[in-house]
């Protein structure tokens, strides 16, 4: 798998996991390293790091209980 298929694989995780979104909000290089499973040099990381901040709208993502908080009122 080449780094871009890793880069890419590793923003749908966050981006589909809402749990890991908040990690990524708190600690966003440990949180892609353990994701991409490989320890990359600093402008790497942080290159990936700026791409998901400008892609993916962390502040939409919410952990599953906000979610059912949201819902709770409907049953």
């Amino acid at each position: 798998m080449s780094i871009q298929e890793k880069f890419s694989d590793a923003m749908e995780r966050i981006k589909s996991d809402p749990d890991l979104a908040n990690e990524f909000k708190e600690d966003p290089v440990k949180t892609a390293e353990s994701v991409l499973g490989v320890d990359l040099p600093d402008e790497q990381i942080a290159g990936f790091i700026n791409h998901i901040k400008d892609n993916v709208d962390l502040g939409e993502i919410k952990s599953p209980s906000d979610l059912f908080n949201s819902i709770k009122h409907l049953f």
